[in-house]
């Protein structure tokens, strides 16, 4: 029913809106002058709503659902270190270095609010490590990290082994606000979320979300307008 309406619609547009047509001054059999166009009532242009109009328009929003899709759902990037990330970095064969982690690092039942065990990049956006010194590791990723502090402590130790990994994203923060089961803070480790992933994390919709019209945002820049039950058929 929904087609045929579309197609008698179409059928009985003579004009549609914003077709150039003079404009007649006065009422209908008392002047019958008309006014050309001027800048007052310019010319706009007309766009001939056919079947083939429509197709191209859908076509195109096809396209761009595949290309929003592809960006949405690939595997994230990894992040580039930042002020307040913690580290997990092991030498092996060197269990002294674990000291430098301190006493607190190894609670058996820590805090919901503290950070994760290992090296908290400094507000600077430096690495502190025993042997190594101070490193700048902000803008780096961990395989970067690795080589540099490989490198440093090359000094000092025969042929080092280090393992380095992130433990806490602490300077990247993902929120989930409105109608999801669980809104707030996702924390981000090792392997960031995809936007689907984010989802999940939160525990899903609630029954009374409107997921036709997901809002994804970053900062302050709306970034995408998202219809997910669409993009996941």
């Amino acid at each position: 029913m929904a087609s045929a309406a579309l197609v008698t619609l179409l059928g009985a547009c003579a004009f549609v809106p914003g077709w150039h047509m003079p404009v007649t001054k006065g009422d209908a059999g008392t002047d019958g002058a008309t006014i050309e166009a001027t800048s007052a009532t310019p010319k706009i242009p007309v766009t001939e709503i056919d079947l083939n109009f429509v197709q191209r328009l859908d076509a195109d929003s096809r396209n761009r659902l595949d290309a929003q899709t592809k960006r949405l759902f690939q595997v994230p990037e990894t992040c580039a270190v930042g002020a307040g990330d913690v580290l997990q970095i092991v030498v092996w064969d060197h269990p002294e270095f674990a000291a430098a982690l301190g006493t607190g690092q190894g609670q058996a039942s820590p805090k919901p609010g503290d950070p994760a065990a290992g090296f908290v990049v400094d507000q600077n956006g430096n690495l502190h490590f025993p042997y190594a010194g101070v490193l700048p590791v902000a803008g780096l990723r961990t395989d970067q990290i690795q080589q540099r502090l490989t490198a440093a402590l090359s000094a000092y130790l025969v042929k080092p082994q280090v393992t380095v990994r992130m433990a806490s994203y602490r300077s990247r923060e993902v929120y989930m606000d409105g109608e999801a089961n669980t809104p707030g803070a996702i924390p981000v480790t090792d392997l960031p979320p995809n936007f689907y992933e984010a989802i999940s994390r939160a525990g899903g919709f609630r029954d009374s979300a409107d997921q036709n019209d997901v809002v994804l945002l970053r900062g302050d820049t709306l970034l995408h307008r998202i219809n997910l039950p669409r993009i996941l058929s």
